[in-house]
């Protein structure tokens, strides 16, 4: 075999991870040619090989001193410095990497691949120098010269470092369309291949504020990358892996980041494990983990944290020094502004703690004016998505300064800043409003929806491996989207909420909450009031058991048990009510009543509390959205019910609240399958679903309502381009929310409400159904008649409230 074919061949073994296999032909081939470009490739293709190896000094000596031989081909010359700007990079070394690669790029304009080659190594550095217009360009370049030389697998990881790039940018919806087509032709190649491109989709799915999912991808890119003995890669996932989980574990990701920064010391990259230790100070420092000596470490640090692959590094150590001080009550000077070309992650991380900043030196305007920067723009980012989901997650970014800019509010008592901020905390995904033009339906989604269901039908668990596939293939595809609608950034005023209370005779009834305490803004026509009334930790001692007592109280129970039952959950209310109701219950003088509430308060079932027995309540996202949707109430003319199997008294239910709409469309348990419900949706004003439904909080998209050939999603529902006006879900559990960050919830009902739903009438637990049937047949009654959701659930049975609540405009 020729010198040719045989380092041909070791180039191959290389990007397959087969080191030694490489090495063997390259010490072969180094025997059988005497061609000083051919011998000058195959060692710096052995130069290339000790760089993965953790070698990366022993590499720059190979390759320095091939550059320096004479005579070489221009194009040898070219590929030398790829390879040098390459290894270079590895070790962090920007600068000299810039300009060997700049050389390389120019010397290989009618060599495709190894242009292509160089392109992504240069777009990776500037990665590193949060260039990320260039590298996108960069990498863009190269996908297109795969293309044109017939390389789709090149073509592939090009794109899907582009996505990268994107995201870093903002563009969530096109970084994720990019890697999940580039992803399995990628994983085709080898093991460690699929593992660098999960790394680069940790790094999307943390910045989608989805850090478990991008935790659980890097664990299992650094086990990959420790079974190949790929030790600079599994550095890189290391450090990835330590930022990522330092919010939730800071003690293991400090323990990470250090085993990282030895493996960096250990293949001779200085920047980067100066990287690593800097990102141990900053998890110390932010998490209030740091002693006298890390911060001590971290000054003598900053000087040395000037150039250019290290400077992103010095600002995360600036801010979170200024912060620890700040938190202990030390001066410190005001660290200077990011620069404008920063990722838009860390223009949130800096407003995070500009907004603590001066909310705890006192300077009350100047913190809120920042967090209402910040927040625009977040909700400008959540605006280039449709995902309700992945909305939701973004929040992430944003809780912290909702936080304390709400600590603000409450300590100044301005109800017009109450209000503000109670809507601002709210008002993320809340505040989207569809847009003329919808997207055109995702078939292969819709596939996997079915094919879901079908693996759901044979068994198999939600849980299990074969349905985790499908399900995440299916929020990945949600998650990219096309933009369907937007997210405001007004929110309503006081002053016009008053005057829709003037109209609606109604009192507003508005909680905020900072992180230990939980105030309420009372409103209504004739003025308004704010009322503190207790802390986070006596209300979550009171909701710690009320799930499990409201779940019992609707089982068929033994009498003497079913009373004991009764009584322990009236007594909880009873307790909830002092702490939430009796502290403003003068001052709510009418009737109806609009609440909104943080997550915290998501699952207060308001309707059963005693004081709120005779009241008609609607509970929107925020009153922003009740503005909107209140102002479009229109008569329900057509009117259709579905009964899913299973359920013994669902027929007689829907037959009993049928009677109240002649001409109504009814699809019994033999034929309510997943398309008579789409169906539903887009010939309906009024949906009545009688199904069981289970609420799934740790995938609450996938809370679904059983059907003939399985569950009807949170998925299905965002697909839908047309909806009822009002939805009534007889279901149990489907008015429940699962609470993603700071107010964020997330579940059934929201989903519906989130797709343009005006009401949806859900209950937050479980329900006995033999007396749904008989109430919510009263409920069609007053609907029927012309009552508001709101006021047609109170007319139902004044005397004994079911715990149905209207969500979104009940009146």
């Amino acid at each position: 075999m020729s010198a040719l074919v045989l380092h041909e061949r070791a180039v191959e073994h290389c990007r397959a991870g087969r080191h030694r296999a490489a090495e063997r032909d390259l010490r072969a081939a180094l025997t059988r040619t005497d061609d000083r470009d051919l011998l000058a490739r195959i060692r710096s293709t052995q130069a290339w090989i000790l760089a993965l190896e953790d070698d990366g000094q022993a590499s720059v000596a190979i390759l320095t001193e091939l550059l320096e031989e004479q005579g070489l081909r221009e194009e040898t010359v070219a590929t030398l410095h790829a390879q040098l700007g390459g290894v270079l990079s590895s070790l962090a070394e920007g600068g000299e990497a810039l300009r060997h690669l700049d050389l390389a790029v120019a010397g290989l304009a009618d060599d495709p691949l190894r242009l292509m080659a160089v392109l992504f190594n240069r777009a990776g550095l500037w990665v590193d120098r949060g260039e990320y217009a260039a590298a996108a360009a960069d990498y863009e370049r190269a996908a297109e010269v795969a293309d044109r030389g017939g390389s789709p697998w090149h073509a592939a990881a090009a794109r899907h470092n582009q996505g990268t790039a994107l995201a870093a940018r903002g563009d969530l919806v096109r970084a994720l369309q990019l890697m999940g087509a580039a992803r399995p032709l990628i994983a085709e190649q080898s093991a460690v291949n699929a593992a660098r491109a999960d790394q680069e989709t940790a790094a999307v799915l943390l910045a989608a504020g989805l850090p478990e999912e991008a935790a659980a991808l890097l664990r299992n890119c650094v086990a990959v990358f420790k079974a190949h003995r790929v030790g600079s890669y599994r550095a890189d996932a290391e450090l990835s892996l330590a930022r990522t989980i330092a919010d939730q574990d800071p003690r293991e990701a400090i323990v990470i980041a250090r085993r990282a920064a030895s493996s960096y010391d250990r293949i001779g990259s200085t920047s980067l494990a100066t990287r690593a230790r800097v990102l141990v100070l900053t998890i110390a420092l932010a998490s209030g983990r740091a002693t006298s000596r890390h911060v001590s470490e971290a000054q003598q640090l900053l000087p040395s944290l000037t150039g250019d692959d290290v400077a992103g590094a010095g600002e995360e150590l600036l801010l979170a020094l200024e912060l620890h001080h700040v938190r202990k009550g030390k001066p410190w000077p005001r660290t200077p502004a990011l620069r404008e070309d920063a990722s838009i992650v860390s223009r949130l991380a800096e407003a995070e703690v500009r907004v603590e900043v001066a909310a705890r030196t006192g300077h009350d305007a100047e913190a809120l004016d920042r967090a209402r920067d910040g927040i625009r723009l977040l909700r400008e980012w959540q605006s280039s998505t449709d995902s309700l989901e992945l909305r939701s997650s973004l929040a992430m970014h944003g809780y912290r300064m909702v936080e304390q800019a709400a600590a603000v509010a409450m300590r100044t008592a301005d109800p017009a800043l109450h209000f503000e901020w109670s809507e601002r905390s709210r008002g993320f995904v809340a505040a989207s409003t569809p847009l003329i033009d919808a997207p055109p339906a995702d078939s292969a989604k819709d596939a996997e929806l079915e094919a879901l269901r079908g693996l759901l039908a044979i068994g198999e668990d939600l849980d299990g491996p074969q349905v985790a596939q499908v399900r995440d293939r299916i929020r990945r595809r949600q998650w990219a989207r096309e933009r369907a609608s937007r997210i405001s950034v007004d929110i309503a005023s006081l002053d016009e909420t008053r005057q829709m209370l003037r109209d609606r005779d109604a009192t507003l009834v508005s909680f905020l909450s900072d992180p230990r305490k939980v105030s309420v803004l009372v409103a209504s026509a004739d003025g308004y009031r704010v009322v503190p009334i207790a802390t986070r930790a006596e209300i979550r001692a009171d909701l710690a058991g009320l799930q499990a007592d409201l779940d019992m109280s609707s089982a068929d129970l033994r009498p003497t048990l079913a009373a004991l039952v009764r009584d322990g959950l009236r007594r909880r209310l009873d307790h909830l009510s002092s702490m939430l109701w009796a502290p403003i219950e003068s001052e709510v003088r009418t009737r109806r009543v609009v609440i909104t509430a943080p997550a915290a308060l998501a699952a207060v079932p308001w309707s059963l509390m005693t004081p709120l027995r005779d009241r008609s309540i609607t509970v929107p996202l925020s009153v922003t959205q009740w503005l909107r949707h209140t102002a479009t109430d229109a008569p329900l003319r057509s009117v259709g019910f579905i009964t899913g199997p299973g359920v013994p008294r669902a027929g007689t239910e829907v037959a009993h609240a049928a009677k109240q709409w002649p001409g109504a469309t009814v699809v019994d348990a033999a034929s309510a399958t997943t398309a008579s419900m789409r169906e539903l949706t887009r010939n309906t004003d009024l949906l009545h679903v009688a199904a069981h439904g289970r609420h799934t909080p740790g995938n609450p998209m996938f809370s679904g309502l059983e059907l003939l050939d399985g569950p009807w999603f949170g998925h299905d529902v965002a697909e839908l381009t047309m909806v009822p006006s009002v939805v009534v879900l007889s279901a149990c559990e489907l008015g429940r929310s699962t609470a993603r960050w700071g107010e964020e919830t997330i579940g059934m009902a929201r989903a519906w409400l989130h797709s343009g739903v005006r009401c949806v009438i859900a209950a937050p637990c479980t329900v006995n159904d033999a007396a749904t049937s008989d109430y919510l047949a009263a409920v069609h009654s007053g609907l029927a008649g012309g009552l508001s959701p709101s006021d047609a659930l109170l007319a139902a049975d004044p005397d004994e409230r079911a715990p149905f609540l209207a969500f979104g405009a009940g009146f």
